[in-house]
């Protein structure tokens, strides 16, 4: 699509359809010496057998381009269903080919934890449950151009293509998204003695990317070791390295999906010569 010039703007699993839906079971058993969270509940987890399904064929197509558009016509403000919008539409500070790969990134997520990565329905907590996920803080550049953006003028902006738009990345009291982040030190304010407990404990008990993967996949992570430190640091028995190195990978390629800055972010390209797709489990499709 993007070779084409076109961005869908709105890739989400339900757009993302199988050609044949049969399938067939096949076992699996975490590894019985990975550790997750350390809970009761996970050590009984371990060495219990489990069943995935394993499609019969694998094809998929990529449907609803009704919010499709070509790079060079005109962008809208808002695109990309919420739970999966890129953080520039919420800053309101431009869109491209970007928030296309920052979906995939939450789409890769949801297919290993059967779960919406961001369910929030809220600007602000939106931004707050990135920061959490990715133990990152938002990169000042990007709101360095929020605030040229919004606080020259209250009322309208100027887009990426240099058409005049309203402020419509607002945050629940009705403030513009710039309102959310400190004018000193460019930090989000979060949470505020306004902001409602349950908004704040949503963002409170999200785990961070290599504990939330970690703990479906039955291995731990840490992303700032390198593959063999990892390996050494968390003791991964020669037997599983192999499995360990794939997930390893997976959860690398989704946080190069999952970056602030859309310039920094992985290209369809780039992502498709990422290192997890040099990677290979022992085949665990079906006999044909």
């Amino acid at each position: 699509m993007h070779d084409l010039k076109l961005i869908h703007t709105d890739l989400k699993p339900e757009n993302v359809l199988l050609k044949d839906a049969s399938y067939v079971k096949k076992p699996y058993t975490l590894p019985a010496t990975a550790s997750t969270t350390g809970s009761k509940k996970s050590s009984k987890a371990k060495g219990k057998t489990y069943y995935r399904k394993i499609l019969t064929d694998p094809k998929i197509y990529t449907i609803d381009f009704g919010s499709a558009i070509f790079q060079d016509e005109y962008h809208s403000t808002i695109v990309s269903t919420r739970h999966y919008r890129a953080p520039e539409i919420i800053l309101g500070i431009g869109w491209s080919y970007p928030c296309d790969m920052w979906s995939l990134g939450c789409i890769l997520v949801e297919l290993i934890t059967g779960d919406a990565l961001f369910k929030t329905h809220e600007n602000v907590q939106h931004l707050a449950m990135m920061e959490k996920v990715l133990g990152e803080k938002i990169d000042l550049s990007l709101v360095r151009k929020c605030f040229s953006l919004f606080y020259h003028d209250n009322t309208t902006t100027q887009s990426s293509n240099g058409r005049r738009r309203s402020s419509t990345s607002s945050n629940a009291t009705g403030d513009c998204i710039a309102s959310a982040f400190s004018k000193k030190n460019g930090q989000l304010i979060f949470p505020t003695p306004t902001t409602p407990q349950k908004l704040v404990s949503e963002v409170t008990n999200l785990p961070n990317l290599a504990d939330l993967i970690g703990s479906k996949v039955g291995f731990r992570f840490t992303m700032s070791l390198g593959l063999a430190d990892s390996i050494k640091f968390f003791k991964v028995p020669k037997k599983h390295q192999e499995e360990y190195s794939f997930w390893y990978w997976f959860l690398d390629l989704i946080k190069c999906l999952l970056v602030y800055d859309p310039e920094k972010r992985l290209t369809a390209k780039e992502a498709m010569c990422h290192k997890w797709f040099d990677c290979g489990l022992a085949d665990d499709g079906i006999d044909v």
